[in-house]
């Protein structure tokens, strides 16, 4: 209960929100939140409950964002302090174990398209590296979604 209290005053930061709601109703809520049916997950993609979050937040970003001339391709670390397969072990880095999130972004800092990396059996068995892959893959979007 004091972790949810913790993440509740650095979530609900903004006093409207945090006057709004009691600790109890975000307690109650908190509980009730999922964004897939468990019954409806897709065997071997270890980020099957986030996916149609995510999948929502990404044609939302296409959506009401317009490309910029110059674009990059930009990695994040997002960490992540419990129990998951989709981890990634970095050597070296200050957060070792992390999600590594790929960002597609205009000069000004929008993001056009995010993918979240899990690396599986098949992934470590292509020719091409991590980031070649990526780049590739938002080059597709690109193409995908651009209109000339």
């Amino acid at each position: 209960m004091s972790n949810t209290t913790g993440q509740r005053s650095r979530i609900w930061g903004v006093p409207l929100v945090y006057n709004t709601m009691s600790r109890n109703c975000f307690v109650e809520l908190k509980k009730y939140i999922h964004f897939s049916d468990n019954q409806k997950l897709t065997k071997g993609d270890k980020m099957s409950k986030v996916t149609p979050l995510h999948d929502m937040l990404n044609k939302l970003l296409a959506q009401f964002g317009v490309f910029h001339s110059l674009l990059s391709v930009d990695e994040a670390m997002v960490p992540y302090f419990s129990r998951h397969s989709a981890k990634m072990f970095i050597q070296g880095k200050s957060i070792c174990f992390s999600y590594k999130i790929w960002m597609l972004c205009g000069n000004d800092g929008y993001s056009y398209h995010i993918s979240i990396i899990c690396q599986g059996k098949d992934e470590h068995a292509s020719k091409e590296l991590l980031g070649t892959r990526v780049v590739i893959k938002m080059v597709d979007f690109i193409s995908v979604n651009s209109v000339i």
